[in-house]
């Protein structure tokens, strides 16, 4: 038996500020084939497509990234539109999924998957400003791209065209390979064990050029470059079983991580080979040593005790680790010199969950939970200046004890923790019928914090260096209330008003879900007494509302599903946290915006970018078409 699925999407949309690609352009495409060779067998093919084509800056949901870059409070190139590049990212994914039945307690499922990503910023030349006629203001020329400075022009505003080429330049390219292997069998009545294991393998290459052309990463410049090639690698393996008794379920775990970035690592920290021109007067120690591999074990246990037919308690435990990001290990950038370098021999970061629940079913219709949680997130990584003698000339950073110049790049360093303590409640209706519902709460408190020097010398001359530092406080990323609400209403076959004999609504799902959550948390200092707080303040209340549409008939025999999806469906906005210190003063003081001019006609942020004021993406609508045969 063959069977197969195919699924596409494109989107076309205008650019909501401007920006040189003026239409962003959303391609995904997938396809899965299945096949029974024989009864105890499937075997699934899937092949995706991803591409996506608009500007460095925009398609993102937060709008201060969807339009010119460094503004505010930087001067703006709003009259110059072309200096950001055009970006292009494409994702290929094919992948062989098998699953074997070995008998009616036990199978056995392998999946083999590659994936090619590529990420392009490619240069586009520009001709000089003496060289290019001012076309912009020019009525018969709607295509214009460029206004020159004139008397109107203040520079203290606008930046006018000074470089030959677009303003970045990246090429990134990556091959994935996976692999797993899973095995399940019920022992059992009571005992359902799995066992499996992951490997991962990359093939990355990443070249890159900010704020000017070079085609040589080392060549002395007054942008940033980058250039890295690695090969890392990932292993995991799990074994767990779950048993069930009669007042008691329990989950047992047990999960090894291992990861190496595996790229060469500079023996001496203080002194990185730097190949490159014009940079702080020393060539480097050559000399490397390869990455360590890094390896964890992750032990987990949960336990449910249910109490009669609706009502069970639950306890959980487990320790997760995830590896750093890529640019933390291999990332290597340089500005007359080394500006920041990666480091491969992070080790994984860390989290122990805590968790304590309830859950009671009520009449059969609704199900109440609610959970106690505690997430301890521990050797996080945090950034760390490195005063070396092949720094960057740009960052003096002092002098060792026989008075040879430093100059210091960041890297990264195990050097960060957090934390989470919330409660969160959820209602929700399980017998759907016409109506459904659910609604949840969080109250939740998110700290961050870091440890040790911020910055570490080659000697010990330095003594505040060994003076370590701890700082704990409200992250930015905390948001301490939440809430969601979805509310479906389904109206089915031969249901819904008529008109003419007809039902149009029948066989139509309508369902609007409503968020929100605290504000940003934000730092608003009036006084030198107050200069160690940090996020003491927070922005309004964020919310919007969505709606979504879905109705399913007929046709020719063939079976249509059409929707339309509002998102922010009553143009809420979410304002921008303040860049600069007088406008969060305008902000708490005088309640002004970005957008609003204030007390100050000229005020720079509100005349470069007043578009900036709110992050959130407009009211947008879609509409879907489906075709089942």
């Amino acid at each position: 038996m063959l069977k197969f699925y195919f699924s596409g999407e494109y989107r076309k949309n205008p650019t909501r500020l401007p920006t040189p690609e003026r239409n962003q352009i959303y391609q995904n495409y997938l396809l899965n084939i299945l096949y029974h060779p024989t009864k105890m067998q499937k075997i699934k093919l899937m092949g995706m497509f991803q591409k996506y084509r608009g500007g460095i800056w925009s398609g993102s949901e937060d709008i201060r990234w969807s339009g010119l870059a460094f503004t505010p409070p930087g001067v703006s190139t709003k009259y110059y539109v072309l200096v950001d590049p055009v970006r292009t990212e494409q994702t290929i994914t094919q992948s062989l999924n098998w699953v074997y039945t070995i008998n009616s307690n036990s199978f056995v499922e392998a999946t083999l998957s590659h994936q090619n990503e590529k990420y392009e910023l490619p240069y586009e030349y520009l001709a000089g400003w003496a060289t290019e006629r001012d076309r912009l203001d020019s009525l018969g020329d709607t295509r214009g791209t460029i206004l020159k400075d004139g008397i109107w022009w203040d520079n203290q505003y606008f930046r006018p065209l000074f470089n030959f080429s677009t303003n970045y330049y990246q090429d990134n390219r990556t091959e994935h390979w996976s692999l797993s292997v899973d095995y399940t069998n019920q022992l059992d009545p009571t005992n359902l064990f799995k066992a499996g294991g992951r490997v991962y393998y990359w093939d990355m290459v990443n070249n890159g050029v900010n704020s000017s052309f070079q085609a040589n990463t080392y060549v002395a410049r007054s942008g940033y470059a980058e250039y890295y090639h690695a090969y890392p690698y990932a292993i995991s393996v799990y074994a767990q079983d779950k048993m069930e008794y009669s007042g008691m379920v329990a989950n047992i775990g047990l999960r090894a991580e291992a990861y190496n970035f595996n790229v060469g690592v500079p023996t001496d920290r203080f002194n990185p080979l730097y190949q490159g021109t014009s940079g702080p007067g020393q060539v480097g120690d050559p000399e490397n040593e390869p990455s360590k591999a890094k390896f964890i074990l992750l032990p987990r246990l949960g336990v449910s005790f249910p109490i009669g037919e609706n009502t069970a308690f639950r306890i959980q435990y487990g320790h997760f680790a995830s590896m750093p990001i890529f640019s933390q290990g291999l990332s290597q950038r340089t500005q007359s010199g080394w500006i920041g370098r990666g480091n491969p021999d992070l080790e994984p970061k860390k989290t122990i969950n805590y968790e304590f629940g309830l859950q009671q079913v009520l009449q059969e219709t609704h199900r109440f939970d609610i959970a106690l949680y505690y997430n301890d997130r521990v050797r996080q990584v945090g950034t760390l200046r490195v005063a070396s003698l092949t720094g960057s000339r740009d960052r003096p950073s002092g002098f060792t004890s026989d008075n040879t110049p430093l100059y210091s790049y960041t890297t990264f360093d195990n050097n960060a923790f957090g934390s989470t303590a919330g409660l969160e409640v959820t209602f929700e209706r399980i017998n759907v019928s016409t109506w459904g519902y659910r609604l949840s709460y969080s109250l939740s408190q998110t700290t961050e914090g870091n440890y040790g020097p911020q910055v570490i010398y080659p000697d010990n001359t330095r003594s505040y260096e060994l003076r370590n530092f701890t700082g704990e406080f409200i992250s930015a990323s905390d948001r301490t209330h939440n809430f969601r609400g979805l509310v479906q209403y389904t109206i089915r076959e031969g249901e819904g008003p008529e008109l003419l004999g007809i039902k149009p609504l029948s066989n139509t799902i309508i369902s609007m879900t409503y968020t929100a959550q605290s504000g940003t948390p934000f730092t608003y200092r009036t006084t030198f007494d107050l200069k160690d707080v940090v996020n003491n303040r927070r922005y309004p209340l964020e919310s919007s509302v969505d709606l979504n549409a879905v109705k399913t008939f007929n046709l020719f025999g063939y079976r249509i599903i059409a929707g339309v999806r509002v998102m922010n469906l009553f143009d809420n906005r979410w304002l921008t946290p303040m860049d600069t210190d007088d406008d969060r003063r305008n902000w708490v003081e005088q309640g002004i915006t970005v957008a609003d001019p204030g007390n100050d006609p000229l005020r720079l942020s509100t005349i470069v970018a007043p578009y900036r004021a709110y992050r959130n993406i407009p009211r947008q609508v879609f509409f879907s078409l489906g075709i089942g045969f």
